[in-house]
């Protein structure tokens, strides 16, 4: 397996995960915290949202995938106001694999030398070491939203029995 074709793969797979994890949430599920913590699931996924998005797509194409005018994406934290409302699983779902695609695609279009060298915007850190980067950081995001999952008696019911499929189609 080549290093592009080794990155693809967990970048597949980081996408994947979260989907299973956020698939169905209620309103109320989606604002279940990891316990001692003041960030909610909604808010962590935003929070990966804009992660891969600007350390991933926009260092591989020096443009963001999505807009970052969203009121919850700018101030994830603040409680919303009168009327206001966290997007439901569906937005974020709609967002994670809008801004994951987008990644996915700038990576994929990338060559094992430019893999190797320093993104646009990051500096002289190279693509490669800001693609484990943003998988470790959403994998760290995804034990706590598994957390709670647990917490909450959902998690048995969501995770798919992995088995050799997941690299398939890498």
């Amino acid at each position: 397996m080549t290093l592009k074709k080794y990155i693809l793969h967990q970048l597949r797979e980081m996408q994947r995960e979260m989907t299973v994890a956020l698939r169905g949430l209620s309103p109320e599920q989606l604002h279940a915290r990891p316990p001692g913590q003041e960030n909610h699931i909604a808010w962590i996924v935003q929070h990966c949202c804009i992660n891969v998005d600007a350390l991933l797509h926009r260092s591989t194409t020096g443009r963001f995938a999505i807009s970052h005018t969203d009121r919850f994406l700018d101030w994830p934290t603040s409680p919303p106001g009168d009327g206001e409302q966290f997007p439901d699983a569906n937005a974020l779902l709609d967002r994670w694999t809008h801004v994951t695609e987008g990644g996915i695609a700038a990576i994929a279009s990338l060559d094992e030398a430019q893999l190797l060298g320093p993104g646009q915007v990051s500096g002289e850190e190279p693509i490669v070491q800001i693609c484990l980067r943003v998988i470790n950081h959403q994998n760290a995001h995804l034990r706590q939203i598994w957390m709670v999952l647990g917490g909450l008696r959902l998690s048995g019911k969501r995770w798919p029995t992995q088995g050799t499929w997941l690299a398939n189609g890498d």
